[in-house]
């Protein structure tokens, strides 16, 4: 993490998801990219939740991504926002974060790295892989149930809140 990025604790890694596509308030103008392997949880708010366009990328037989569709899709497609995973849960599969973070960044989108799998086993280095969102349960690091964690771009924080209630809003 570094200092343009916030801590926001959730339920688990699910509602943090859903509370990051209703925070991002895309429109039908917006594609997100993603893969065809992602956990329901980093697939089904997306569908849900936004106006946005989904598109997915080609994963190979093993289930790593196949990098060359992914990045021609960020070329041509120009997304808003990669959602991928840090670590797959089926097949242990670690993307090349900071790879994918730079050509995203390239060509003006941002990316979210669901990271359910991935913070018990790695170090996150959300920082130094130029990760804008991360998400992950606290269940998933040995902790209990029922605590989650959203990491976003503190500039998401200053506008209306996405959900409005007592105490957000001057």
């Amino acid at each position: 993490m570094d200092k343009t990025q916030e801590v926001l604790f959730t339920s688990n890694t699910t509602t943090a998801i859903n509370q990051l596509t209703r925070m991002l308030n895309l429109s039908e103008n917006n594609t997100i990219l993603t893969s065809g392997i992602e956990h329901t949880s980093n697939y089904l708010p997306w569908q849900f939740n936004t106006n946005a366009k989904i598109a997915t990328f080609k994963t190979n037989a093993d289930g790593s991504f196949d990098l060359n569709d992914l990045y021609e899709k960020i070329e041509t497609l120009q997304p808003t926002i990669v959602s991928i995973t840090g670590c797959h849960s089926l097949t242990g599969y670690i993307p090349p974060l900071q790879e994918i973070a730079r050509t995203i960044h390239k060509n003006g989108g941002k990316i979210f790295v669901d990271c359910a799998q991935l913070a018990a086993h790695r170090p996150l280095e959300l920082h130094k892989n130029k990760v804008d969102y991360a998400a992950f349960s606290a269940h998933k690091i040995y902790a209990p149930f029922g605590a989650g964690v959203l990491v976003v771009k503190r500039e998401l924080l200053e506008q209306l809140p996405s959900d409005p209630g007592g105490g957000t809003i001057d």
